[in-house]
C-alpha cells in the first residue's frame, strides 16, 4: 500500500464495468441501543442483535474463500460500529507485530473503505489482528478511531469504533453509503478476500457495496429474518454443498480399503478413525440444506488435509496387505 492510498479523499476509479445497483452487495446498518465495549470480543448484547454477513471472495479469482469473515456493522448517532469475525485454522501462523501506523496491511488484518458521497473519493482504514491501526491522515491522525482485536483458538476478531463526525457530514436515517470491508489473509498463504465482489483491487470504487444506515434498532427476530434471506449467502451455501458432495464422492473411492484395513490388526484403530470422519462427511451432506453456513465451511475446509492423509494409508494399506500375501505364498 503506498502513500498515497492514505489520502482521505483518493480520486475514484473511472467506472468501467460497473455492477448495476440491484447487483451491489448491500447491508442495513441498524441501530444499536447500547453501545459495545470494543475489547475484539464480540460479546456484547449489541453484537448479538445485529445481522451478520459473510461470503466473502477471492479478489483474485472470485472463488468463496476456505476462511470465511463475518460482519455486522451498527450506529447510534454518534458513533459507527464495525465488528469482524476472521476464520483462521492456523492461528498459530498468524504473525501480528506491527503497530499504528504501520503498513499492517503486509500481515494479517482488515482493510475498511467507505465512500460517503457518490461522486466523491473514498476512506480507507486498515487494522490489524491485535487492533493496531492505520488511517487517512487528513482525518486528524489515527487516534481518532478505536480499535481492538482478540485471538481465539481458530478465529480472530476485530471490534472498531469510529466517530461519524470523522466523515465530514454524519449520516441521517436513510442515508447509504458506499464502500467495503476486506482482509488480508497471510497465515498459511498469501490471500486476499472481498466483501463486496470487487475486480482486481480493494480500490474498485464501482463495485463497492452499499451501507444503508437504517433507523430502526435490530432484534433477534429481524436478524435471523435477515440472515436466513441474504441472497449472497445463497451462493456461498451452493458452493460449500458442491464441495461437500465431492468430498463425500471421493470418501466412496476409498470404502475397499477402510474396509481391508478393519482386518489387519496394525491399521485397525487407524482406520476406525477415519471411517469415523467419513461418516461425518455424510451426516454433512445429508444435513447440508439446513445446516449452519459455520459448519459447511468448517466441514469443507478439512477436506483436503483429510484427503491427503487417506491417500497414505491407501498405500500403507496396500503395501501391508502385499507384504503379508508375499509372506504367505513364501511359506507354503
Amino acid at each position: 500500500m503506498r502513500k498515497t492510498r492514505y489520502v482521505l479523499f483518493a480520486l475514484a476509479l473511472v467506472l468501467t464495468a460497473s455492477a448495476s445497483a440491484g447487483e451491489l452487495r448491500t447491508y442495513r446498518c441498524y441501530r444499536v441501543s447500547t453501545p459495545p465495549r470494543i475489547d475484539g470480543l464480540l460479546d456484547d448484547e449489541a453484537w448479538k442483535s445485529l445481522p451478520a454477513s459473510n461470503s466473502f471472495r477471492n479478489l483474485v479469482d472470485g472463488d468463496y474463500t476456505a476462511k470465511q469473515t463475518y460482519i455486522k456493522l451498527g450506529w447510534d448517532g454518534a458513533h459507527l460500529y464495525i465488528g469482524v469475525r476472521c476464520d483462521e485454522p492456523e492461528m498459530r501462523l498468524i504473525s501480528a507485530r506491527m503497530g499504528d501506523g504501520d503498513a499492517l496491511w503486509t500481515e494479517d488484518s482488515i482493510e475498511i473503505f467507505f465512500q460517503p458521497e457518490p461522486t466523491g473519493g473514498y476512506f480507507q482504514f486498515a487494522v490489524n489482528s491485535l487492533g493496531a491501526r492505520v488511517g487517512a491522515e487528513r482525518a486528524g491522525g489515527l487516534t481518532n478511531f478505536e480499535a481492538k482485536g482478540y485471538h481465539g483458538p481458530d478465529f480472530y476478531s476485530i471490534e472498531v469504533k469510529m466517530p461519524l463526525a470523522l466523515f465530514g457530514r454524519p449520516p441521517n436515517a436513510g442515508d447509504m453509503w458506499r464502500g467495503d470491508i476486506n482482509r488480508n489473509i497471510w497465515a498459511g498463504g498469501k490471500v486476499f478476500s472481498c466483501w463486496a465482489p470487487l475486480q482486481g483491487s480493494f480500490h474498485d470504487t464501482a463495485n463497492f457495496g452499499r451501507f444503508i444506515f437504517d433507523a430502526q434498532t435490530a432484534t433477534p427476530e429481524l436478524t435471523a429474518s435477515i440472515e436466513k434471506s441474504d441472497a449472497s449467502d445463497k451462493g456461498y451455501r451452493e458452493a460449500l454443498i458442491a464441495r461437500i458432495n465431492d468430498a463425500v464422492r471421493k470418501c466412496k473411492e476409498y470404502e475397499p480399503e477402510l474396509a481391508a484395513a478393519l482386518e489387519l490388526p496394525a491399521f485397525k484403530a487407524e482406520g476406525q478413525e477415519y471411517q469415523k470422519q467419513v461418516s461425518d462427511y455424510l451426516a454433512l451432506q445429508a444435513s447440508a440444506p439446513t445446516a449452519s453456513l459455520k459448519d459447511l465451511a468448517t466441514g469443507t475446509r478439512s477436506c483436503e488435509d483429510f484427503f491427503k492423509k487417506l491417500f497414505d494409508f491407501k498405500y500403507r494399506v496396500l503395501l501391508a496387505r502385499l507384504l503379508s500375501e508375499s509372506d504367505a505364498g513364501e511359506k507354503k
